[in-house]
């Protein structure tokens, strides 16, 4: 089989057998193997008459085989990925997609969206060939990824936004943010799970696909499903309140802007919480064992690139400590 270059980024091979022309496009000059699996395979699926289905329908056939399984966030998110590929993508038989047509679609798509969304929907794209074309081989560029550093709060902005929300229903949330859970947890959690000093978090509050709020009966990793210790403080205001956290999971996130903008603070994920968690434990001496076990993190990998970027004030703190004792 020959291979014709087109342009300096695509290259073609045709076969004929059985008075059928057989068609593939390259980003690359193909290797004989891999000639031979993609023409095989074209072939094959043809004969078959395999190659009718479309790929989004192959993308609902994948889709619906993980409703079970996956989180309706997740599920939700694969169908908004669904919606966010062109017709012409979707519409194109699965088994006469190439690697071409794969860069395209991720330069179409690549060009107003961030690095995570692009990799996303790539993920996605070769999640669905991966299980209904295991042979075929993707190689597809991506745009670089951003490093997200985050913004860690300090702890004397952390303290003013708990102390300014004590009476409302948002108190409790905060405070449990700060000790590592995640807002589909706080928002799950009840006071029936609180048992002596401890919380034992096992479910999630989340979104479905009809964007309803639902209970689910586990966690977002296995690692995830944990006890954390709660101060007698606190285990007292949720006995006095009744509830942990009785409002929509988007309003803490919005009353935690309000609070920053009102101190003029620089604002930061409720999300970024946990990584002041990791960085305020780590600080004090807490071993790395406690802090992924009490975090529900499944690696170190993750909590270690949180706490690397140190808390302003005890960095500061830190390197007065350092140069007081040098000079």
């Amino acid at each position: 089989m020959k291979v014709e270059k087109l342009t300096d980024n695509t290259y073609r091979v045709r076969k004929v057998y059985k008075g059928k022309r057989y068609t593939a496009y390259f980003d690359h000059i193909p290797d004989d193997r891999e000639l031979l699996i993609i023409m095989s395979e074209k072939m094959q699926n043809t004969d078959f008459g395999q190659n009718t289905a479309s790929f989004g329908a192959y993308c609902n056939k994948y889709i619906e085989s993980k409703v079970n399984v996956l989180s309706p966030s997740t599920i939700g998110g694969y169908r908004k990925i669904v919606r966010q590929l062109s017709q012409g993508f979707k519409d194109k038989p699965l088994y006469d997609i190439e690697q071409i047509d794969i860069q395209n679609e991720i330069n179409r798509y690549a060009v107003d969206r961030s690095p995570k969304s692009v990799r996303n929907l790539h993920g996605f794209i070769s999640a669905v060939l991966g299980v209904f074309r295991p042979n075929m081989k993707i190689h597809t560029t991506l745009p670089q990824k951003r490093k997200y550093d985050g913004n860690i709060p300090t702890t004397e902005g952390i303290k003013m936004i708990i102390d300014a929300s004590k009476g409302t229903p948002y108190h409790i949330g905060f405070q449990l943010a700060v000790l590592g859970m995640r807002r589909s947890e706080i928002c799950a959690a009840t006071p029936a799970d609180i048992h002596g000093n401890f919380l034992t978090i096992n479910k999630t509050r989340l979104y479905d696909e009809e964007n309803h709020l639902v209970i689910r009966d586990n966690t977002k990793t296995e690692e995830s499903t944990r006890e954390i210790y709660l101060p007698d403080a606190l285990i007292k205001e949720i006995e006095d309140a009744g509830v942990i956290y009785d409002r929509t999971p988007p309003m803490l996130v919005k009353t935690l802007h309000k609070y920053q903008d009102m101190f003029g603070l620089e604002r930061f994920r409720l999300h970024d919480l946990r990584a002041f968690y990791v960085s305020y434990a780590h600080a004090i001496g807490i071993p790395d064992a406690y802090i992924m076990q009490s975090g529900g993190w499944k690696t170190d990998y993750v909590m270690k690139s949180v706490y690397r970027k140190t808390l302003s004030d005890k960095s500061a703190e830190m390197q007065t400590k350092i140069t007081d004792g040098l000079f």
